[in-house]
C-alpha cells in the first residue's frame, strides 16, 4: 500500500489545479475578446463601406434629381437611370420602386414623377431625415411639378395616376405617406424662415394630395367609378392621419399665427383660407363638419380657434371658407359643443394668450347668429364668456421682471414684439363686441323695459310728458302698483352683470373702458337702479339689505355691484347743471334715495358683521373669489361720491346721513369696549368712524376726536403713535 499523502502535498496539488483552471479561463476570455474585436472591426468596416456607399449614392442621386427637376420633360433618361437602381439595396433592404424593369419601361410617362419622387425620398432618408438647403429647394421644385401634373389636362400623366396601376398601388401609398411627412417638415422650415410663398406651395401640396376629389380620377357614374372614388377617399384619409400623427395641425396653426402678424404679406389671404380648409378636412377625416364629435370640436377649438383674429380675417373678404362658415353655421355648432362642456376643461392646458384668442374668435362667430338667439341662449352665452374669461386668469403664465405691461391682462412681462402688440390690439377689437351698442341693448333689455313701465306710470299720474326722462319717480318706496320682476328675468340679468364683473376683474387694462361704456350708455344707469327695487318678494331693496352681511349668498347681488360701479363713473363726470337743474340722466330724488340705501347698506354690513375681519380687506387671492369685497368697495366709493356732492351743494335734508339704527350712547359704549381689546380683531365702531363717519352726529365726532387728541397730547397713552392706534 502507498502511504497517505501528507497535508502539505494535498495543498500543493490543489494550488496547481487552481492555477491551471485560472490559466484556462484567462485563455478562453482572451480568445473570446479577440473574436469580438474581429467581429466589431468587420461591422465597423461594413458600416463605413455602407456609409460611404450611401453618401456617394446620395450625392449622385441628389445631382440626378436636380438635373431632372431642371429638365422635367426628359423622361427617358430618368427611367433608364432609375431602372438600374431598382436592383440595389441602398436604404433599408427593400427595392425602392416596387416595380419591375418591364413595368418601368412600359409606362415611362406615368411613372416619371413617381420615380423622381422616389429618388428624392431616398436621398432624404440617406441624409438622416433632415432637410438641408438644397433638399428644401428640390422639395419645392418637386412639389410644384407634382401640382402642375395634377392640374394638367392630361390626367394619365398626373403623379397620382400611379395609384390606378395594381402593381404600384401599395408602393405609391407608402411613398405618398412619406412625402406628406416631408412636406410637413418643409412647411415648418418655411414658417420659421418666413418664406410664405414656399409655405403656400406646401399647403397646396398638402391640400391636393390629401383630397382625392382633386385627383380627377374615376370621374364617371358607373359602379366601378363609385367604388374607385370610395377607395381613393379611404387612401387619402389614411394619408391625412399620417400627417396628423406628425403634428400636422400644430404646424399649420403656427404658420397661420405667423402670417397673420405680418402687415404686408401678399399670400396672407390665400394661406389663411387654404390653411383653415385643410385643418377642417384633416380634423374630420371622412366626416363632415356636421358630424363632428367632442374630440373633433376639442381639436378644432384648441387649434384653429386659438389662432389670433383668424375668424375676423376670414370674414374680412368674401371667400369660399367664409361662405362655408355661414352656410354650415359653425358658430352655432361650436356654441352647442361648449354648452355640452360648460366648464371648458379643454382650455386648462392652454396659455392665457391662446385662451384670449379663442374667446375673440368665438365671439366673432357668435355675433353672426346673435340676432336670432333666444333669451335662454343669451344667458348661456354670458355663462360661457364668464367661464372662458376666468380660465384666462387661472391659466399659468410666465411673469417677467421688466416694466412692460400686458395690454389686456396687465401682467409685468418681457418686452413683446411689435407684431404681437398689433395682434393683441386686433384681439381687443374682437372682445370689444361684448360692450358694443348692439350687445348692451340686447342684454339689458329687461332693465330698459322696467324703466319704461315706471316712466309710463309717472306720466299717467302727472298727465304730462317731459322732454327728457328725469326719473323723478320714487325708486324704493312701496306702492300698491309696485312693478315686480319674475325670478327667471332677475337671474338672467344677474348672469349678465356677473359676466361684465368677471371681464372687469380678468381684464384690468380694459376695466376703465368697460365701466365707462356701460355708464355712458343711454339711460343704462337709471335703468339698473330702477330695476333693483323690483327684485325680491318685498321689493324696495329689501333683498339687498338682508344680504348686507353676507352678499355672496345672494345670487342677485351682482346687479347691485355693477349698478354701483357704473353710477360712480357717471356721477363723477356730471356737472352741477346736469345734476341740479336738468336732473338728467339722474334726478335729485333718485340720487337722494340711492344715498339713503347705500348709507343703510354699508352701516348694516359693518355694524352687524359677526366675522372677525374687515369686509373691505381680503387675502391676496383672485379678485373673482371676493365678490363681497368688491361690492363693499364699489358701494362705499359711490356713497363717498354722493356724500361729497351733497357736502359741496346739498341735495338732502338736514340730518339725512345720520343713522337711526343705533343711538349715540350705544355707539359710545361699543367704542369703550373696543378700546380695551388688544387682539387684532375687527372693531366695528372704529371701522365706522374711519369709513362711514357721516352716520354719526357732527358734534359727537368733534367731541370724540378732541378728547382723543387731548389724551395723546398729555401722553396718557404713549404706546400709540398713529390716529388709529391712539384711538385704541
Amino acid at each position: 500500500m502507498f502511504p497517505n499523502p501528507s497535508k502539505k502535498n494535498k495543498e500543493s496539488v490543489a494550488e496547481k489545479a487552481r492555477k491551471a483552471r485560472a490559466a484556462r479561463a484567462a485563455a478562453q476570455k482572451e480568445k473570446e475578446l479577440g473574436e469580438k474585436k474581429i467581429i466589431a472591426a468587420a461591422l465597423i468596416l461594413r458600416a463605413v463601406k455602407r456609409w460611404d456607399a450611401a453618401t456617394t449614392v446620395r450625392e449622385i442621386w441628389k445631382k440626378h434629381t436636380e438635373t431632372q427637376l431642371s429638365a422635367p420633360n426628359d423622361s427617358h433618361q430618368l427611367v433608364s437611370e432609375t431602372s438600374e437602381s431598382t436592383k440595389c439595396d441602398l436604404a433599408d433592404g427593400h427595392i425602392l420602386m416596387g416595380a419591375s424593369e418591364t413595368d418601368v419601361e412600359g409606362d415611362q410617362g406615368v411613372l416619371r414623377l413617381y420615380l423622381l419622387t422616389n429618388k428624392f425620398l431616398t436621398v432624404y432618408r440617406l441624409g438622416g431625415g433632415k432637410l438641408e438647403d438644397q433638399d428644401y429647394q428640390q422639395l419645392v421644385a418637386l412639389l410644384q411639378e407634382i401640382l402642375s401634373s395634377m392640374v394638367s389636362q392630361y390626367t394619365d400623366m398626373s403623379y397620382v395616376a400611379v395609384a390606378l396601376k395594381p402593381s404600384h398601388t401599395i408602393p405609391f401609398i407608402r411613398q405618398l405617406k412619406t412625402l406628406i411627412v416631408v412636406i410637413g417638415k418643409g412647411l415648418q422650415c418655411a414658417t420659421k424662415s418666413g418664406m410664405f410663398a414656399d409655405a403656400l406651395v406646401f399647403l397646396n401640396g398638402l391640400f391636393r394630395l390629401s383630397d382625392s376629389s382633386t385627383w380627377r380620377l374615376y370621374t364617371g357614374d358607373t359602379p366601378k367609378d363609385k367604388l374607385g372614388r370610395k377607395a381613393l377617399a379611404t387612401m387619402c384619409a389614411s394619408v391625412g392621419k399620417e400627417f396628423l400623427a406628425n403634428s400636422g395641425i400644430q404646424c399649420i396653426c403656427e404658420l397661420l399665427s405667423k402670417v397673420i402678424q405680418q402687415e404686408r404679406c401678399p399670400e396672407k389671404t390665400k394661406i389663411v383660407n387654404l390653411g383653415v380648409t385643410l385643418c377642417i378636412r384633416l380634423i374630420g377625416g371622412q366626416k363632415g363638419i356636421l358630424d363632428y364629435g367632442p374630440s373633433e370640436w376639442t381639436q378644432m377649438s384648441t387649434s384653429i380657434l386659438a389662432v389670433p383674429t383668424l375668424i375676423s380675417l376670414i370674414f374680412a373678404k368674401k371667400s369660399d371658407i367664409s361662405e362655408f362658415f355661414v352656410r354650415q353655421k359653425v358658430g352655432l355648432l361650436i356654441f352647442k359643443y361648449l354648452l355640452s362642456n360648460p366648464d371648458v376643461e379643454f382650455l386648462d392646458n392652454m396659455k392665457p394668450n391662446d385662451i384670449l384668442f379663442f374667446l375673440g374668435n368665438f365671439l366673432t362667430l357668435i355675433m353672426l347668429e346673435f340676432s336670432s338667439f333666444a333669451d335662454e341662449e343669451i344667458d348661456n352665452i354670458c355663462i360661457l364668456v364668464r367661464q372662458i374669461s376666468i380660465k384666462c386668469q387661472s391659466a399659468d403664465y410666465d411673469k417677467g421682471n421688466s416694466s412692460f405691461s400686458h395690454p389686456v391682462f396687465g401682467w409685468s412681462i418681457e418686452k413683446v414684439e411689435r407684431d404681437l402688440s398689433l395682434l393683441l390690439s386686433s384681439v381687443i377689437e374682437q372682445v370689444r363686441v361684448l360692450w358694443s351698442y348692439r350687445v348692451i341693448s340686447r342684454l339689458f333689455m329687461p332693465a330698459k323695459v322696467i324703466l319704461g313701465q315706471k316712466v309710463s306710470q309717472e306720466q299717467d299720474k302727472t298727465k304730462h310728458k317731459p322732454k327728457k326722462r328725469s326719473f323723478g319717480f320714487s325708486l324704493f318706496k312701496g306702492s300698491q302698483n309696485r312693478i315686480k320682476t319674475d325670478g327667471l328675468t332677475a337671474m338672467r340679468m344677474a348672469s349678465v352683470c356677473h359676466m361684465y364683473l368677471s371681464l372687469i376683474a380678468v381684464f384690468p387694462e380694459l376695466q376703465s373702458e368697460i365701466i365707462s361704456t356701460l355708464a355712458y350708455f343711454d339711460e343704462l344707469v337709471g335703468s339698473l337702479w330702477s330695476f333693483l327695487p323690483t327684485l325680491g318678494p318685498k321689493g324696495n331693496m329689501e333683498v339687498f339689505l338682508a344680504a348686507a352681511m353676507k352678499p355672496e349668498v345672494e345670487p342677485l347681488i351682482d346687479i347691485l355691484a355693477l349698478a354701483c360701479l357704473t353710477a360712480t363713473r357717471l356721477i363723477l363726470i356730471l356737472d352741477d347743471e346736469e345734476i341740479y337743474e336738468q336732473e338728467y340722466p339722474l334726478s335729485i330724488s333718485m340720487l337722494r334715495e340711492i344715498s339713503d340705501f347705500l348709507n343703510k347698506f354699508i352701516f348694516k354690513a359693518l355694524w352687524n358683521r359677526k366675522e372677525p375681519t374687515d369686509p373691505f380687506q381680503a387675502q391676496k387671492q383672485s379678485r373673482i373669489n371676493h365678490r363681497d369685497r368688491d361690492l363693499y368697495r364699489s358701494a362705499a366709493q359711490l356713497l363717498r361720491v354722493l356724500y361729497d356732492k351733497d357736502a359741496r351743494r346739498p341735495f338732502t335734508p338736514e340730518s339725512f346721513w345720520i343713522t337711526r339704527a343705533i343711538s349715540t350712547k350705544e355707539f359710545q359704549s361699543e367704542l369703550g369696549k373696543e378700546q380695551n381689546q388688544s387682539a387684532p380683531i375687527f372693531k366695528r365702531a372704529f371701522c365706522i368712524l374711519e369709513r362711514l363717519p357721516q352716520v354719526l352726529p357732527y358734534m359727537f365726532r368733534c367731541s370724540f376726536f378732541t378728547l382723543r387728541w387731548l389724551k395723546r397730547s398729555l401722553n396718557l397713552n404713549n404706546n400709540n403713535t398713529g390716529l388709529k392706534q391712539s384711538l385704541t
